[in-house]
């Protein structure tokens, strides 16, 4: 997804706890649509954060994660939260909950 092919900076780093989630309906039932709450489609390298505290569109690299854009929301993602959407339900159940290290790039 990103960089792109262009160079990137990082514009602020931020310590966040961080959980993973499948946009299919074993994690979202009854509201999965596969779409995200910036209009784009659920997979991965799409992050859900708090927008209030990270910008929707803002690109990022997660430490252990890799590049990803933060283009979701979630009523549970308030704060220093950060949740990371994988492709199939088992790799978001393998992540389970941690502490990363988010560089918001520019």
């Amino acid at each position: 997804m990103y960089p792109l092919g262009r160079k990137m900076r990082v514009a602020k780093t931020l310590t966040l706890a961080a959980t993973a989630y499948y946009p299919g309906p074993e994690n979202n039932w009854p509201y999965s649509t596969g779409s995200t709450a910036s209009g784009l489609k659920a997979g991965y390298g799409i992050a859900a954060v708090d927008p209030k505290r990270i910008k929707l569109k803002t690109p990022l690299f997660i430490e252990g994660y890799g590049y990803a854009l933060a283009a979701d929301t979630g009523s549970a993602i308030k704060g220093d939260r950060i949740d990371l959407c994988y492709d199939t339900y088992d790799e978001a159940q393998q992540f389970g909950r941690k502490t990363v290290k988010v560089y918001l790039l520019r």
